[in-house]
């Protein structure tokens, strides 16, 4: 653009994978379709961008920013490896700033449903601590109405055999969740980035029992 070359990262959904079923395939597409669906109501500083995105006979791509960094867990782990236990208290407390999960609660009334260490991409720059940008929106889903939940989800695995199960990752999971409940609430995310912020600030999550 006016000639200068941005460098840009891109998600590629192939239609056809050897070794996979027709229905697998076809899940696989509607699933990056609905997180396109998504993606693209996005338009905060501290989520990943998506630029473009568009479908071929061969496979999706969406075109999106490129984070070089890795995630916060890659972050903390490199740390811990080194034998250092959690991040300094200062950048703790800034990527816990980040509002990203405001903005998606309140401008885009979405429930992530998957925040988790490895879903936050440090974007570094040349001289700073790094941006946190949120990015994995394929379990996400918009709130009906003004309560902050839905119990008609609108979201991918809405229709699915396997809905009654929890979506995310188990150790960020809400306790109401893991008791059954098919309600999806603000809260949900909150605990999950509360598990975020302890593992910030300690090094290790607080549940993770064999």
């Amino acid at each position: 653009e006016d000639g200068a070359r941005t460098k840009l990262a891109v998600k590629i959904v192939r239609k056809s994978v050897a070794n996979t079923s027709e229905a697998e395939n076809d899940k696989a597409q509607q699933a990056v379709e609905y997180e396109i669906g998504v993606w693209r109501y996005m338009n905060h500083p501290h989520v990943i961008r998506l630029h473009t995105s568009f479908i071929t006979d061969f496979a999706t791509f969406c075109i999106m920013d490129l984070v070089e960094s890795g995630s916060l867990y890659d972050l903390i782990s490199e740390l811990r490896n080194n034998g250092q236990m959690g991040l300094k208290h200062d950048l703790a407390r800034k990527y816990a700033f980040a509002s990203a999960i405001r903005y998606i609660h309140e401008d885009v009334r979405l429930i992530h449903r998957d925040v988790k260490l490895e879903n936050c991409l440090v974007q570094v720059g040349d001289n700073d601590s790094g941006v946190l940008k949120l990015c994995d929106f394929g379990l996400a889903c918009f709130v009906d109405g003004d309560s902050g939940m839905t119990d008609s989800i609108r979201s991918l695995d809405s229709n699915d055999s396997d809905s009654n199960q929890p979506a995310g990752t188990l150790e960020y999971l809400a306790p109401e969740l893991l008791g059954g409940s098919n309600q999806r609430h603000y809260s949900s995310d909150v605990w999950a980035f509360g598990v975020c912020v302890y593992t910030m600030i300690t090094g290790k999550r607080p549940f993770a029992h064999a």
